[in-house]
């Protein structure tokens, strides 16, 4: 994960958003609800297609830094490419970016990620469709950024099933 100018180093500055407690007021519906939009302020974005790229992301968010990899359990919403990873493995993994609020799309969808050391955070989900599309540019992006072996055989295994 080094050697890429911009992307090391940057990893738990203080800018997750840790988790309401189950045992708090809130409830998970409530964090569909928060907008992860305010104009200069630090948001968290969860890629997990070929978006991973460093030369995605500097194109598409070019204040982006890296925060760590982390994963969804689940099925993410809109990435119906991934629903077999997902289902096999009951994960989707990827990485998550820091950078300053950005229209991510009309309707930006917020989930809970965990990190590997199992803190849970708030991230706004910034993969798109067509960044899942291409299965061998989503295989490259699993392999940049070393997510766990087993997660990325399920990858291998989806490509070499299509």
């Amino acid at each position: 994960m080094t050697g890429v100018t911009g992307m090391e180093g940057m990893k738990r500055e203080g800018v997750l958003s840790t988790l309401p407690s189950p045992s708090s007021s809130s409830s998970s519906s409530s964090l569909s609800s928060l907008s992860p939009f305010v104009k200069g302020i630090a948001v968290l974005l969860f890629l997990c297609g070929a978006d991973m790229h460093p030369s995605h992301i500097r194109a598409r968010f070019p204040d982006a830094r890296f925060v760590d990899v982390a994963r969804y359990a689940g099925s993410l919403p809109g990435l119906t490419a991934l629903d077999d990873v997902a289902v096999a493995g009951g994960e989707v993994w990827g990485i998550l970016v820091r950078t300053e609020a950005t229209e991510v799309d009309d309707e930006p969808r917020q989930i809970a990620v965990t990190l590997p050391d199992g803190e849970q955070a708030l991230a706004t989900l910034a993969t798109r469709p067509i960044d899942v599309a291409d299965a061998a540019a989503v295989e490259a992006a699993v392999r940049y950024w070393e997510l766990p072996p087993a997660y990325r055989a399920r990858i291998i295994a989806r490509d070499a099933a299509r």
